[in-house]
């Protein structure tokens, strides 16, 4: 799984490893959101799936972009995360934090690498 997953640097790289049963990654820019699909048809993934979403709000009175989002807790439960052996990479540029808050019951119950 990869949070904050760019263009897909480790993303594609990992999804084609023999041993990977599936990858999962957010993006919620959309111009590496598209690059990742492309990607991933590129490269006949099909072990892969791709979810974008984000809340920005830069300032009180400024236009905010919201997407939907999407919680690993809330696609774990769903049964899209499954329970295996993970290994989970956030690079969030400082919301780490929340990611974290928003997968704590799969932390708990996977463990993850």
């Amino acid at each position: 799984m990869n949070v904050g997953a760019s263009i897909g640097e480790f993303l594609i790289v990992y999804s084609k490893y023999k041993n990977v049963e599936y990858a999962i990654g957010f993006e919620p820019i959309d111009e590496c959101y598209k690059s990742l699909i492309i990607s991933k048809l590129i490269n006949n993934l099909e072990n892969l799936e791709i979810y974008t979403s984000s809340s920005i709000k830069l300032r009180e009175n400024a236009i905010s972009l919201k997407k939907q989002m999407h919680k690993i807790d809330t696609l774990f439960e769903r049964g899209i995360i499954k329970e295996e052996k993970t290994v989970v990479l956030i690079d969030v540029e400082g919301a780490e934090y929340e990611v974290i808050l928003g997968d704590k019951n799969f932390i708990n119950k996977i463990k993850p690498n």
